[in-house]
């Protein structure tokens, strides 16, 4: 199941039988574990940037746990602050920032939004899941001011 239920008192959740993830604000969403940046992208004999067999599977994995979520009529509006949430497959070293991208383009192209619309990011070990190791996704509309107020300089 790829759902996941939000405890709107805290910034936490549990599993929860059915889809339940959007409470106005926010949406919560279990996707699979991301490939790497590294794998993700390669370059063709003309020079251009192409997605790999792994990217391109991973997107359609995605797009499918979407559509059982029907995530797309809960998304909040941009601007977004933007949560995630891993739960590694072992204990081996990763830098969390590789697995970004593919995330961020598989809920991008599902959704109908651009990396852009991210005016927050917050990247978290959750922990290991040898068994199902996966990304939760917290997406939030964070309205016209950013969650840390920027001090004017002069």
């Amino acid at each position: 199941m790829c759902a996941y239920a939000v405890d709107h008192n805290r910034h936490d959740w549990r599993l929860s039988p059915g889809f339940v993830g959007y409470d106005g604000v926010r949406l919560v969403a279990e996707l699979p574990f991301p490939p790497s940046t590294n794998n993700l992208y390669f370059t063709d004999k003309f020079g251009k940037r192409r997605i790999t067999k792994e990217g391109k599977h991973y997107k359609l994995n995605v797009q499918q746990c979407l559509v059982e979520q029907r995530a797309w009529k809960y998304c909040p509006r941009p601007p977004f602050e933007l949560g995630l949430y891993y739960w590694l497959p072992d204990k081996r070293r990763r830098d969390l920032s590789n697995l970004i991208k593919a995330v961020e383009d598989a809920l991008g192209t599902y959704l109908h939004y651009d990396d852009s619309c991210h005016h927050a990011l917050h990247l978290y070990r959750a922990g290991f899941d040898r068994d199902n190791p996966r990304v939760v996704v917290v997406l939030e509309h964070v309205g016209q001011n950013p969650s840390v107020p920027l001090r004017s300089v002069g």
